[in-house]
């Protein structure tokens, strides 16, 4: 039997989420560029960069890209100002070359299914890793043991992580 997921809305609300949090990462003060982002190429300084915030960063868009745009219009993040990445967005709404506005795509139930299940084990991961870093063993092992601190608008965007 199916477990119970929210309506597309709900899951849309989480992928607004996840692109604030992503855009924080990436503004985050200790992140480093070999060179100036832009909507084709983010190229990070792993050199500078500290591994916790760059992998943590690379972790929660694999699951932004993977499980969450499978829920948008093809192309929104490239077009819609709200799930878009730092450099990219340039539409408060997706709409296509006429201006007309795209629906979602119909997902069947179980491709909702495993996208509402992944999300939400990667909501409890993404928990962990952003705000217990430093006192939870499986969150330090996950960072190799270098907590971190994200700041305090990642935090507060991570405890909204919620399909309550």
């Amino acid at each position: 039997m199916a477990s119970k997921h929210p309506p597309l809305g709900i899951l849309y609300e989480f992928v607004i989420a996840y692109a604030n949090i992503i855009r924080h990462l990436h503004n985050h003060p200790e992140y480093f560029y070999l060179q100036p982002p832009n909507a084709q190429f983010i190229r990070p300084d792993y050199n500078l960069t500290p591994r916790a915030l760059y992998k943590t960063t690379e972790f929660i868009e694999w699951i932004y890209y993977e499980n969450l745009l499978p829920l948008l219009p093809y192309g929104a993040p490239w077009k819609c100002k709200e799930t878009g990445n730092l450099w990219n967005y340039i539409n408060p709404y997706y709409k296509d070359a006429n201006g007309i506005v795209v629906d979602f795509p119909m997902l069947s139930e179980p491709e909702l299914e495993k996208h509402y299940n992944l999300i939400t084990s990667m909501n409890f991961m993404i928990k962990k890793i952003i705000l217990e870093n430093d006192t939870d063993p499986m969150a330090q092992a996950l960072l190799d043991n270098q907590p971190f601190d994200f700041g305090g608008p990642v935090k507060h965007l991570v405890r909204l992580l919620s399909f309550g």
